[in-house]
């Protein structure tokens, strides 16, 4: 959880957390962790782009996946093979997979 660097430790250092695990002290604080914070972000600028409502190129971002055979919605994302590891933690490439296990009730 390398996104979680920062949160971790400031939150042991409030009053009666130090004890507690990670899990628990967000739970109690009522805060989702980071990693879960960028998922759902990531997968709101995911769909704003799919569907055109900001101005960012669908195109800079992703290739539709032209199948056919398509379960669970008619969305789906192509996500191309990567030669070199960097790119893997792209916003277009660390998306895709998520999105395309959603279920859209559209």
């Amino acid at each position: 959880m390398q996104t979680e660097k920062v949160q971790k430790p400031f939150t042991k250092t409030l009053c009666g957390f130090r004890e507690l695990e990670y899990r628990e002290r967000l739970n109690r604080l009522g805060l989702p962790s980071l990693e879960l914070q960028r998922l759902h972000l990531d997968l709101m600028l995911c769909y704003k782009i799919v569907f055109g409502l900001i101005g960012a190129k669908y195109s800079d971002f992703f290739q539709c996946n032209n199948s056919a055979n398509t379960r669970g919605h008619a969305y789906k994302l192509y996500k191309s093979q990567n030669t070199n590891s960097t790119r893997t933690n792209f916003f277009g490439k660390r998306t895709v997979n998520v999105w395309n296990s959603l279920y859209l009730l559209l």
